[in-house]
């Protein structure tokens, strides 16, 4: 028994990830014929909707603090009812503001990330639960959560599992991506918008006190390690492909799927 070199294949991480997660799938499902995959599925879309929920409260936690350091860095005092004071009464206030929002913001990208790994394992139960692994995983979601279905009215492809009788032509393209397009540039606009705003207030640091530079290198440090988060998830990157060779006298040491 022994692993073989198959190829050396070019993927992003979230996509080898979606590869590795359905070997997995197989691997608990097909040695474990009681296990209940509808189970399985209502626990994972439970689990998802705590991220979805730390997601959001992560959200308007950044949203407040980047409100806060606009307005001061404008010479507005905001008055803070549990500390009974106002902002300029707390010297160097932005000193704490700043890092905070820059580890929120680490904070955002990654409960995205982790949400979208959620989605993928979901999908991949999704479709081992399909005899032919054809079904929409969104159609499946959708009975057990909230999912944005109006999305698929601007996709290429309402279901990328399964070849549509449906197709658009070179009009509805246009508009699927022109669409699309917009949407990623709204959302891709705000996280540069809040990049570069907090690189504005950190760069204010520079030459100030000590605490003032620790601020500085923390702020820089998750807001760097969130750029590499958001850039490595969709980069290609070298991976090589193994495939397990066993030989007939000891293939009951491996796992086997159930007939």
């Amino acid at each position: 028994m022994a692993w073989k070199f198959v190829q050396n294949i070019r993927l992003s991480p979230i996509v080898r990830l979606r590869m590795l997660l359905r070997d997995e799938v197989d691997l608990l499902f097909d040695n474990q014929p009681k296990y209940s995959i509808q189970e399985h599925l209502k626990g994972l879309i439970e689990q998802k909707r705590v991220v979805e929920k730390n997601r959001d409260a992560v959200i308007k936690s950044l949203v407040v603090t980047l409100l806060f350091i606009y307005l001061i860095s404008n010479g507005v005092s905001i008055k803070i009812p549990s500390l009974a004071s106002a902002t300029f009464d707390i010297p160097n206030v932005q000193t704490f503001l700043v890092p905070y929002a820059a580890f929120s913001f680490f904070m955002l990208i990654w409960h995205f990330t982790n949400d979208q790994v959620y989605r993928a394992l979901i999908d991949q139960v999704v479709n081992k639960a399909s005899m032919d692994g054809i079904i929409d995983p969104d159609i499946v979601i959708a009975a057990f959560d909230t999912q944005e279905l109006s999305i698929k009215l601007f996709r290429d492809r309402s279901n990328i599992y399964f070849e549509e009788s449906l197709r658009p032509d070179c009009g509805a393209k246009f508009l699927n991506r022109f669409v699309m397009g917009l949407f990623s540039l709204g959302f891709l606009s705000i996280v540069i918008g809040i990049l570069f705003f907090l690189a504005q207030e950190i760069l204010k640091f520079i030459g100030g006190t000590y605490l003032q530079i620790a601020a500085l290198i923390f702020s820089c440090a998750f807001l760097l390690l969130s750029v590499v988060i958001i850039v490595f998830q969709s980069v290609p990157l070298s991976y090589k492909q193994y495939e397990f060779e066993q030989n007939d006298d000891k293939v009951k040491a491996l796992p086997q799927k159930q007939p």
